[in-house]
């Protein structure tokens, strides 16, 4: 017969070892749906209504593909996109991983990303804005971190190629740029890199944007923003973006419904994470809607938050 002493180990001791169980239990889901979750991409559809558009637009937001292939050459993300029938494909940035840049010269790096928009670029119209890993590989510390360097700007050369292959595919860059596109107003805006600043000490003007574009938008026109980073939304709308694409942040690593955990800049439950937003500015309502985004790099893992190819339908507004 166990003393009372040798009773209270042995119940400890149970209890230890079904804590240990349920642990090991949940670390095992966790990994199931890290794994899941890093192996599929989901559809997520938003419409936006203006008096500003007179007929039905659709669009395919593709955003931070970090060099992801799904199926063989992308065959399921084009699938997937064909079968929506979009007007036209938009890229919001970090299609490259910046570090490889640093290591691999071959230009390997940039075969899936270059293939699927040349695919794309055959059917329709294609236009792309850069993310902070394509201009990162443009700045001073990247390129002197090459091995080699001894004075070169591999990154940055690396970088035109990349752009140059896009052209030639047919792919249209807006750097800090606008197109009319079927009766709306298409613009790509790129902030300074200090913008990414993981110290968080870059501090905007409200008025960035026009001081970044150079021009305002026409109030008569719908104006749809392509730009990478979220965390400016205020900025956007005070310039006066009717809507707002953007990626960054993949959906926070890990989600809890519309909550994502962490940023690339390391805040905690970042306000904007993904999903739809609103701000109300200058008297009008302001759209932010935010990728998840398609792929991975430095943490490759996803946690209930599957990658996403995002459709914006933007159509007139109801009488």
């Amino acid at each position: 017969m166990l003393t009372a002493r040798e009773a209270i180990i042995m119940t400890a001791m149970e209890t230890a070892w079904i804590i240990l169980v349920i642990l090991a239990a949940l670390a095992a889901v966790l990994c199931l749906v890290a794994i899941w979750d890093d192996t599929r991409f989901v559809t997520r559809k938003y419409t936006i209504r203006s008096a500003k558009v007179s007929k039905k637009l659709t669009f395919v937001f593709v955003s931070d593909l970090h060099e992801k292939e799904y199926g063989p050459h992308n065959e399921k993300l084009i699938r997937a996109i064909e079968a929506i029938h979009p007007d036209a494909v938009l890229s919001g940035g970090d299609n490259l991983i910046a570090k490889k840049a640093m290591y691999d010269t071959t230009e390997s790096f940039m075969e899936r990303p270059l293939a699927l928009y040349g695919a794309l670029a055959k059917e329709f119209p294609v236009f792309a804005v850069n993310g902070n890993h394509e201009d990162a590989m443009r700045q001073p510390e990247y390129n002197e971190e090459c091995p080699g360097y001894e004075g070169s700007h591999i990154a940055r050369d690396l970088n035109d190629a990349y752009e140059e292959k896009l052209r030639a595919a047919g792919v249209i860059s807006l750097h800090n740029e606008r197109v009319r596109f079927s009766g709306i107003d298409l613009v790509g805006l790129e902030l300074p890199h200090e913008s990414y600043d993981k110290l968080r000490t870059w501090k905007p003007t409200e008025d960035v944007v026009e001081e970044t574009l150079g021009f305002a938008p026409d109030p008569e026109v719908f104006t749809l923003l392509v730009t990478h980073n979220p965390k400016y939304f205020p900025q956007y709308a005070h310039w006066g973006a009717d809507a707002s694409l953007c990626g960054h942040i993949h959906g926070g690593i890990v989600r809890f419904g519309r909550h994502g955990l962490l940023s690339p800049d390391y805040t905690f439950f970042p306000t904007y994470c993904c999903g739809e937003y609103h701000l109300y500015a200058g008297g009008f309502d302001h759209t932010l809607i935010v990728s998840c985004g398609m792929g991975t790099h430095t943490v490759p893992v996803r946690i209930g938050n599957p990658a996403e190819l995002v459709t914006i339908t933007i159509l007139p507004e109801e009488n």
